[in-house]
């Protein structure tokens, strides 16, 4: 068993495709086959439901002692306001907060008109990041006022659920308890495509989209979660002092893969070509990089089968492996 681990621990590589610091897509490759819909799944929900984050979980309003009531001078009632306050995206600072702490927030409109989520005084720990946020219209200027509670969590808590906790460590105040929604991550997909067309080991990659509320860069979500499931496995991974799998040999193994003696050993088949590609070279016995290592585009070009498109992705993936095929300065041009 032992052995099979050790001969399977490939250094993959990720990767991101597209979109922006809160809206990212990300390319894992290559993984075994199998794994994609394994590591794919098991990310997606520690992503919905585990990654910390900061939300309402009451409010205090004054002038109404439960949400199904109106606020002289406020056009919405306490209901439509407590929805608007749901949807606040709310950053908190983690070298500050500790994880059961409890903070609170003021809202008091100053100004008739609207008011919205830029009107929320916080402490330092605390930032409103969508501050555009509608909240309520008022046509008095002292006629909203509001004191918000928060806490970090995880997920999400009914309001049932979160006047449990009130009645803990507020008892009777007359605090209206709300839905809370903890998590910063908006949404996660992934799908699985094949590696490689043609290779002789059938291999995935893992396609992932991930979008947060923007309190957290979806890297970094990404990160979070995945500790999470390290320190789960971790646990079995130290069974007994006697494990087949020794930390220490997987840490050589890693260091085997991260030189550059194994990058020379690669086969062609590990390498991000078509089958077109692919084919061509192995039928010219060219099977490692260390065979393409020293070529010339000359020496490409009289391989049979091979076409500029093939030549191109040849060169392409050898200089991602830090293998220079002379002459390809002047077939990528500008790239």
């Amino acid at each position: 068993m032992e052995k099979y681990i050790k001969s399977e621990f490939y250094k993959h590589e990720i990767s991101k495709e597209k979109g922006d610091k809160f809206n990212t897509t990300f390319v894992l490759e290559p993984v075994n086959r199998g794994f994609g819909n394994t590591l794919g799944n098991a990310l997606r929900r520690t992503l919905i439901s585990n990654v910390l984050g900061a939300s309402v979980y009451a409010i205090e309003v004054k002038g109404a002692k439960h949400e199904f009531t109106g606020i002289d001078n406020v056009s919405e009632d306490v209901v439509q306001i407590i929805l608007s306050i749901k949807n606040l995206a709310i950053k908190f600072n983690e070298d500050a907060v500790d994880i059961d702490e409890r903070l609170e927030m003021t809202l008091k409109s100053t100004k008739k008109g609207k008011v919205t989520a830029a009107d929320i005084e916080t402490p330092a720990e605390l930032e409103i990041i969508n501050k555009d946020l509608f909240i309520a219209e008022v046509s008095k200027a002292d006629a909203l006022d509001i004191k918000l509670y928060v806490r970090i969590d995880v997920g999400f808590q009914t309001f049932m659920q979160n006047r449990e906790y009130v009645n803990k460590y507020h008892g009777d105040k007359g605090l209206i308890s709300i839905d809370s929604n903890f998590s910063p991550v908006v949404s996660s997909n992934y799908k699985v495509e094949k590696y490689q067309v043609g290779a002789e080991k059938e291999q995935e990659k893992i396609i992932f989209n991930v979008v947060t509320n923007g309190t957290l860069a979806a890297e970094d979500a990404v990160a979070f979660a995945s500790k999470i499931l390290i320190n789960y496995f971790n646990t079995f991974f130290n069974l007994t002092e006697s494990s087949t799998i020794k930390e220490m040999e997987i840490t050589e193994k890693i260091k085997d893969i991260e030189s550059d003696d194994y990058k020379m050993r690669l086969p062609i088949s590990e390498l991000n070509l078509s089958a077109r590609s692919f084919n061509s070279l192995k039928l010219s016995n060219i099977e490692t990089l260390q065979d393409l290592e020293g070529m010339t585009i000359a020496d490409l070009e009289n391989v049979k089968n091979l076409g500029q498109k093939s030549l191109i992705e040849i060169v392409r993936e050898s200089l991602r492996h830090g293998i220079e095929i002379e002459g390809h300065e002047e077939l990528l041009g500008d790239e």
